[in-house]
């Protein structure tokens, strides 16, 4: 059986979910202590109550816990490593939906682009890992432990 580490596409998938982790955190810490600001700086639109960008903020920190573990062996948290990217993604696609579809400011376009990109990078780096792991056939290094066709009967 292959280790964990034979996976080259493992570091990759690693790398992209330690990436939107870092992203998530830049955007959790600003929402929850200081929602003005964030609003300002990403040129969203203003809000009169802050409490729901302080509410998502903090779900999002706790999220993102959840995707440490599938950056950390996304082969013993399968369902975390899944998660993650399918999460990734069906928020890039609900970004650009709220631009195009539903009316929302077009600064909102920033969110739709970052979440799009890493979902993107995320899925495919996922696809190929998984493709890697579970698909192609095992090799073993030892010669003795390779089977050589037994012939039965017949010419």
């Amino acid at each position: 059986m292959r280790r964990l580490e034979d996976n080259p596409y493992l570091t990759y998938f690693k790398l992209t979910v330690y990436l939107g982790i870092i992203a998530n955190v830049l955007f959790a810490i600003p929402a929850v202590f200081q929602p003005y600001w964030l609003l300002a700086y990403l040129h969203l639109p203003w809000v009169r109550e802050s409490i729901w960008l302080r509410d998502a903020g903090g779900l999002l920190f706790f999220l993102t816990l959840m995707q440490w573990a599938a950056a950390h062996d996304p082969f013993r948290y399968k369902i975390n490593a899944a998660v993650t990217v399918l999460g990734r993604v069906l928020f890039g696609v609900f970004w650009f939906w709220a631009v195009l579809f539903a009316d929302r400011p077009t600064s909102f376009l920033t969110l739709a682009v970052g979440e799009s990109v890493l979902a993107v990078l995320q899925l495919v780096a996922y696809v190929l890992m998984m493709r890697y792991e579970y698909l192609w056939p095992e090799v073993s290094e030892a010669p003795e432990a390779r089977q050589t066709p037994v012939r039965t009967g017949g010419r």
